[in-house]
């Protein structure tokens, strides 16, 4: 036949795509893979000759339907017919006894099998024959042999063997017994479900990844976790005997898309589909269900309650109010959130280390504040095309995130948005609005590549792209106005930048430190080149520049190799780069135009500049520091002398400008000390310290001018105009108030110039003019005696910080249109303020003014931030007709009681932070906007009213009610934005800082330091709700603080919080206390006997730690001891009196032979417990709180280190069966005095006691025969020495500058003594020295001895 390859008796291989294949007669042999995929292959006829099919010769035929299986077929090999999908029917002959493994693998639609005399099967031969339904087998087949065989075949209903039919109506029912059967028919049962644990009709366990899962009928139950984490299933049958699914049953199974239940009354226990994220369906008795939208909707609606069950389930990892996610507390890898959420609030999966994948609905329109922050394994998220908003930081962190594509109605990337997501490659806004990328949006995103921006972008803020090292090519569209400091700096990719806008708004260092950057191309109209722009970009080569530019920046270009290549001098087109090289006149060519900054900055050798007619502009700082520059004429367009340009030019003494001057910049001629001719100043607008340190300059007609602060600060002119006045004043501005107590300012005054009257400690009474206008800033700042103001109607404007810090005045009224930032904050006294005209109160306006009761703006429509923040006595505000208030604008006015919103109002983040005296808001409409922190931290409030609906708050259910509207539940979810919650009951953390808190009933458990170090916490209220409080919850409040000066026991709910504040030896717990949160009674070292009321009390872990000194507890009458170490060992105790002394001996760590090894816990008089057998190395060493140590008769040695350094240590009791004290043991032991009773020491460590310099007194016992080096170096204060008569050898400066010792006995035993080992012992007297006993050197040095004998070299 064509097609065939055959060799002999053997057929090779099969080329042909014929559906029907006759083998020739003579075949013996079909060899491996001889038809693997023929998949139009559909009928096979073997020859009778046929003996063996090898492995995979027919492996793939996707489409054979039907093959005959000779008389003389005696092998099939591996695999043979592995995936023949369409195979229906076999008939294997009486010569075949062995079947090969994997023969018949994913033969699927097997519906009948004839083995009539196979013995032994392989394993996986008919793995997945879903379809199988009829076998016939041989007795002789050995059950033994049946292993994973028939693994997923659940439809046999029929197995003949040896013409014997067993009907199987319940595969079940033969597997629990029920139906008698022969072995091999029960083997074969059991290994069709060998991928399932089931025990008494209970399905325990399922061992597979599958997609589809049938549960066979007769099952009862689903076992505990018994599909937990089966991320492969997508989809699970379960029949009508199933009555129960247990707990965690399929809970994780994350891909599980449809569920089918036959049983309408099966019972679903706790968490059995928490997480199956993904499922869609649930198939109810015939019945569809789709999954989608919330919960709250379905409800009582279009689902059955079991449905429902299943779907809150589902989405039990979600804390959802109304239509805002809360917070996932899942750990899983993919997450769905459901349809319907529209916003993902603050910190919802923030620090989730377990998320990857985050699939999000259409109906998300904001995602809210660090959202994502933190999530280390999330690598791909969508965005909905509806989002408008993602907040600060929502992904900051996300190291793994790979791709972002930013919806079309975004259009500002907040600051941070993406920071440090290090494998951020891709970022797509192509048909966005985006506007602004705002600071540090994509700080160090190191794999981030793309090249264009959209066209809508028109603000790059600071470090938006800060080392971005994978971004090559820049180019900004027209629209963009502001770029922010080093937005593109230190991107060590970046090879080129098209700015094809003008920049008008930027910060420094733009593109600074890109080493690569080699073309920058600016627009043709861009007239402003920033400081520092490119700075150090080394390898810059090409700069485009439009003809239009007329001032480049400080530094804009230094260290570029364009810079460095330009010809002397350096110019491009018309503006002078650099004259550094310029040496005495310099003389600066006709047709320049500008001179850039810092052109000169630092040349000592000019002393005159000749500037061309041609000139137009100066950089900043162009000629500062030019010490040597004498005299400079500015020619007639040139309109400003800009920030610093010949500051600190010590030897100019003349300057000359043109009459179109009409600015001198901020230090334009700072400490310009010889200057002393200048043109008058006419109509020309003065920078802060423009002249300030021209100290002989004292001469200058000054008109009409602008004069800002300090301008002429240390000048000759300003003692010029002073003379002996109180009042300073040039022109109709004052420039300074001298200290005077009261100062009325006379007619004719038009401004209060900046820093006028700064820090003037002696005024008390200020009266200003009618005509005068304008109070510049910080006029007024830090006069802490000012308590009287009076202001004209006619002032209109209050500069920035003008009266800031005047902690006296008490009343401030005034009709003036404007108020700077900071204008009166910190005004301590401030009580009233009334400004009729002000439409906006900037910036901190009133900040810390801590007793200002009433503020009366009815104008007002705008409160900046942090405006009236700390203003704890304000009782309302300043008009009902505001219509926007900025972050923290109220925060911490903790006297508001009652607030009302008569227009739309927009109310921005944290604008009514921890206003704890808050109780009712009322709102004309729901139209209101409001940033979910804008009522963060008002924990007390009851009511909120919208029109004339009221809505009354009784728990933190509320928030899961479906009848509160959703403004309501937002306004709620604001309040308790100060909390983390977990499972709806729990507080596990509070994140502000709130005088007053006041926990929501419902809550039940407040976990261990949420409100630890909150010093400002005065006041708590604990609902009846809460049954448990952690360890520490409250330490360090004022509130807690406040409860131990009322009562020893802290006791609140039945909770005993705190008992540290007892100093009873006997404490007597009352019957009321349930339970003793940990930590209550950590390190009490004066309790000694603990007594019970109540049996059934609970004790948390480290309720009583380090209570060192507690000997007994009494609980029902009976006492228990602690009276040693062994007690850790004693199984009988009770449970809670097991508890207590674990506590109390947790400050021990020992080891297997009880030597201390580690000691817990600064104490400063420290009991050892009978049993330590010795203090291991370290183990207090430099523990600076430990005064006293009292040892016990058990300990045999001090380890090596043990109280090194323990600085504070004066005495050691109770060491008389010490037999060691090890090297260094107590070294540097600066204030011990004494060690009591040696009476068993038999071994000294080398400098044990070196600079113990307070120890006065050492009685070493007998036994001791060797006092080794520097033993006791450094003693200075040890007067008296007792040396055994069994001692033998003194070390090496043993007792060295020991400079109070004066005499010892030296006994007869001693042979040796070391190298100076008594030197610097300048009062020691030795009567004696033994006669056998040898010197080394120096022993004796600056010491008396009678007999000193002459050393031994």
């Amino acid at each position: 036949m064509e097609g065939l390859e055959i060799k002999g008796e053997k057929l090779l291989s099969c080329k042909s795509k014929e559906e029907l294949i006759c083998v020739p007669e003579g075949i013996r042999c079909i060899c491996a893979e001889a038809f693997k995929r023929c998949t139009k292959l559909k009928k096979v006829v073997l020859p009778l000759s046929l003996e063996r099919i090898e492995a995979q010769a027919f492996k793939g035929c996707r489409q054979l339907e039907t093959i005959n299986f000779p008389e003389n077929l005696h092998y099939i090999g591996p695999y043979a017919f592995h995936r023949c999908h369409h195979l229906k029917e076999i008939e294997l002959p009486s010569s075949i006894t062995e079947l090969s493994d994997c023969a018949f693998l994913y033969c699927d639609n097997l519906e009948f099998a004839k083995l009539p005399n196979v013995e032994i099967l392989g394993k996986h031969i008919f793995v997945n024959a879903m379809n199988l339904k009829k076998l016939m087998i041989s007795s002789k087949l050995a059950p033994d042999c049946i292993s994973d065989t028939f693994t997923g075949c659940v439809k046999i209903s029929e197995i003949i063997v040896d013409n014997h039919i067993y009907k199987i109506d319940n595969l079940i029912s033969v597997m629990e017994k029920e139906q008698e059967v022969p072995k091999i028919v029960s083997a074969i049962i059991k290994d069709i479900y060998h991928t399932m644990k089931i025990e008494s009709y209970v399905l325990t366990e399922f061992r597979v990844e599958v997609k589809k899962v049938k549960i066979p009928e007769g099952i009862k139950e689903i076992g505990k976790s018994c599909f937990f984490d089966k991320r492969g299933i997508l989809e699970i049958h379960l029949p009508k005997s199933v009555k129960k699914i247990g707990e965690r049953a399929f809970r994780n199974c994350i891909n599980l898309e449809h569920i089918l239940l036959e049983n309408e009354m099966v019972e679903i226990s706790e968490a059995a589909f928490q997480n199956c994220t993904n499922l869609k369906r649930v198939t109810l008795a015939g019945k569809t269900y789709i999954l989608t939208g919330l919960p709250e909707e379905k409800k009582n609606h279009e689902m059955p309650p079991l449905v429902y069950k299943i779907y809150t389930q589902v989405l039990g990892n979600f804390c959802i109010s109304g239509t805002i996610l809360l917070r996932y507390w899942g750990r899983e890898e993919r997450v769905t959130v459901p349809e319907g959420i529209t916003v993902i609030a603050e910190r919802a999966f923030a620090e989730n280390e377990a998320i990857g994948n985050v699939i999000l609905p259409e109906s998300v329109i904001e995602i809210q504040k660090e959202a994502f922050l933190d999530c280390l394994l999330l690598q791909t998220i969508n965005f909905p095309k509806n989002l408008k908003e993602i907040g600060q930081a929502a992904f900051e962190g996300c190291v793994k995130l790979l791709r972002a594509e930013i919806p079309e109605k975004v259009t500002s990337l907040s600051p941070s948005i993406f920071s440090r997501c290090k494998k951020l490659k891709q970022v797509l806004w192509k048909e966005t609005a985006l506007k602004e990328i705002g600071q540090q949006a994509f700080y160090a995103c190191y794999s981030l590549y793309f090249s264009t921006f959209p066209e809508s972008l028109e603000k790059v803020d600071s470090f938006a792209f800060y080392q971005c090292h994978s971004l090559k090519k820049i180019v900004l569209p027209k629209k963009v106005f502001y770029l922010g400091a080093e937005a593109f700096s230190c991107c060590r990719g970046i090879q080129e930048i098209v700015i094809e806008s003008e920049i008008t708004q930027w910060g420094r260092n733009i593109a600074a430190y890109n080493e690569n950057l080699k073309r920058l191309v600016f627009s043709d109209a861009q007239t402003v080149i920033p400081d520092y722009f490119a700075w150090k970009c080394k390898n810059l080569l090409e700069i485009v520049f439009s003809k239009n530019v007329k001032n480049i920046g400080f530094a804009a270009f230094s260290g570029t190799l364009f810079l460095h290549k330009l010809s002397k001098p350096k110019i491009v087109g018309t503006i002078l780069f650099d004259g550094m090289d310029m040496e005495n006149i310099a003389e600066i060519p006709e047709g320049i135009t500008g001179i850039a900054a810092g052109a000169f900055y630092e040349n000592q050798k000019i002393t005159r500049v000749v500037l061309p007619k041609s000139l137009e502009f100066l950089g900043e700082r162009a000629f500062c520091s030019c010490i040597h520059l004498k005299s400079i004429i500015l020619p007639e367009k040139v309109t400003a002398i800009p920030q610093g340009a010949f500051a600190y030019c010590r030897e100019l003494e003349q300057v000359f400008w043109g009459e179109n001057l009409k600015e001198i910049g901020e230090k334009a001629f700072y400490q310009c000390e010889q200057l002393k001719e200048t043109k008058k100043l006419h109509d020309i607008v003065l920078g802060a310290y423009a002249f300030a340190g021209c100290k002989k300059w004292k001469k200058a007609m000054v008109c009409n001018c602008q004069i800002m602060a300090y301008a002429f600060h240390e000048t000759g002119l300003l003692e010029t105009y002073a003379g002996d006045k109180k009042v300073v004043m040039i022109g109709e501005t004052i420039i300074d108030i001298k200290e005077e107590k009261e100062v009325i300012v006379c007619h004719g005054i038009k401004k209060i110039a900046d820093y006028a009257c700064y820090g003037n400690k002696k005024i008390t009474r200020l009266v200003l003019p009618e005509g005068l206008k304008e109070i510049g800033a910080y006029a007024f700042y830090g006069c802490t005696e000012l308590c009287e103001v009076s202001l004209p109607d006619s002032l209109e404007i209050i500069e920035e910080s003008a009266f800031e810090k005047c902690i006296k005045i008490k009343i401030i009224s005034s009709k003036v249109s404007f108020l700077g930032q900071s204008a009166f904050a910190f005004c301590k006294s401030l009580c009233v303020a009334k400004f009729p005209n002000i439409k906006e109160f900037k910036k901190e306006t009133f900040f810390g003014c801590e007793h200002l009761e009433v503020i009366k703006a009815e104008a007002v429509e705008k409160i900046d931030e942090a405006c009236f923040k700390a203003c704890k006595t304000l009782q309302d505000l300043p008009s009902n007709n505001i219509k926007e208030m900025k972050e923290e604008a109220f925060a911490n006015c903790e006297s508001l009681q009652n607030l009302c919103f008569f227009s739309s109002v927009t109310i921005a983040a944290k604008a009514f932070l921890d206003c704890c005296g808050l109780l009712c808001l009322s709102f004309l409409d729901s139209f209101a906007v409001f940033d979910i922190t804008a009522f963060s931290g008002c924990t007390f409030l009851e009511k909120v009213q919208v029109g004339k609906k009221e809505y009354y708050f009784s728990g933190y259910n509320d928030l899961f009610q479906e009848q509160l509207p959703e403004f309501i539940k937002k306004i709620y979810i604001s309040v308790f934005h100060c909390f983390y919650f977990q499972d709806t009951n729990t507080i596990t953390a509070y994140r502000n800082n709130a005088k007053a808190v006041k926990i929501p009933e419902g809550i039940t458990i407040i976990n261990g330091e949420v409100f630890r170090d909150c010093v400002q916490l005065e006041q708590v209220e604990l609902p009846k709700s809460i049954l448990f409080i952690g360890e520490r919850a409250f330490f360090g409040t004022s509130w807690l603080k406040k409860k131990k000066e009322e009562q020893s026991l802290v006791i609140v709910n039945h909770i005993l919080l705190d008992g540290t504040g007892t100093t009873l030896e006997k404490v007597v717990i009352p019957k009321e206390v349930q339970r003793i949160s940990g930590w209550a009674f950590a390190n009490c070292y004066k309790l000694k006997e603990l007594v019970f009321c109540n049996p059934n009390i609970i004790i948390e872990p480290h309720a009583f730690r380090n209570c060192i000194y507690l000997k007994s507890v009494t609980i029902e009458k009976e006492i228990y001891f602690l009276d040693g170490l062994w007690v850790r060992k004693e199984e009988s105790l009770p449970a809670n009196v097991k508890q207590i002394f674990e506590d109390a001996l947790n400050c021990y760590k020992t080891d297997s032979e009880d030597v201390l090894i580690e000691c817990t816990g600064n104490i400063t008089r420290f009991a050892l417990i009978d049993g330590i057998t010795a203090i291991g190395k370290d183990v207090f060493k430099e523990s600076n709180l430990l005064t006293y140590a009292m040892l016990t008769k058990d300990v045999k040695w001090i380890g090596e280190s043990a109280f090194e350094h323990c600085k504070w240590l004066e005495q050691v009791f109770y060491a008389e069966n010490v037999k060691e004290i090890k090297t260094r043991a107590f070294f540097g032991c600066t204030r011990l005095k004494s060690i009591q009773c040696l009476k068993s020491l038999k071994k000294i460590g080398t400098r044990a006691f070196e600079n113990c310099v307070s120890l006065q007194e050492i009685r070493l016992p007998e036994g001791i025969k060797e006092i080794p080096q520097r033993a006791f170096f450094r003693c200075r204060s040890l007067t008296h020495l007792f040396l055994p008569s069994s001692l033998e050898k003194i070390g090496k400066e043993a007792f060295a500058f020991c400079d109070s010792l004066e005499e010892i006995i030296l006994p007869e035993s001693i042979v040796m003594i070391e190298d100076r080992a008594f030197a610097w012992c300048k009062k020691l007297t030795i009567e004696k020295i033994p006669e056998q006993t040898k010197l080394g050197k120096q022993v004796f040095e600056f010491s008396f001895v009678s007999n000193r004998k002459e050393f031994d070299d």
